[in-house]
């Protein structure tokens, strides 16, 4: 694969906000146009029994004149015009995490938590373990033997290689958990 090729593959990210803002626009319009075509069937029509809807609003605004509430409204209308449109321009969030090979490859948060997890419990000594990934560090804290003092050395060196696989590469840490008490408690 070229390095175009590459820079062709997008990065996962997360569904934008625009969808769902899309999505109500879509049926508030469409519950206009259904009040469009029943006023288009009431004048072309000689029925009496319905009356219009449209026809009360359009007076109702033809013959309005200033009212106190008005000015607020629309202020408030013009933020949220500003609001959809950041809404509308607004990156989408990164879910996955680049790892570094020739294809692009990329994980979730929660496949690092596992195979961070999965490195540190294989390490002789270590009970348990669980892992935190943020941006730029990833913790491990494992439970286990309490009295080997080079446990979290060896740990370290267990998952540390895995951290080097990530673009960037975070800052990887190993902490040692409290003994476990009776009933599971820490």
């Amino acid at each position: 694969m070229t390095g175009s090729e590459d820079s062709a593959v997008r990065e996962p990210r997360a569904t934008p906000l625009a969808k769902w803002v899309a999505l109500l626009a879509g049926v508030a319009l469409l519950a206009v146009s259904c009040m469009g075509a029943r006023e288009l069937y009431i004048l072309g029509s000689d029925t009496t029994a319905l009356e219009s809807w449209v026809e009360p609003v359009l007076e109702i605004i033809g013959n309005a004149r200033y009212q106190y509430w008005m000015f607020p409204l629309g202020c408030a209308s013009a933020v949220l015009g500003l609001v959809l449109l950041y809404i509308s321009v607004r990156p989408r969030t990164r879910t996955h995490r680049r790892i570094s090979s020739r294809v692009p490859v990329y994980m979730r948060p929660l496949d690092l938590m596992r195979m961070f997890t999965a490195a540190a419990e294989g390490v002789p000594g270590v009970a348990t373990a669980r892992t935190v990934v943020r941006t730029r560090q990833i913790t491990v804290t494992v439970y286990g033997d309490t009295t080997d003092p080079e446990l979290s050395r060896r740990v370290l060196e267990a998952v540390e290689p895995l951290g080097t696989l990530i673009s960037p590469a975070p800052t990887v840490s190993v902490t040692l958990g409290s003994p476990r008490r009776e009933g599971g408690a820490r």
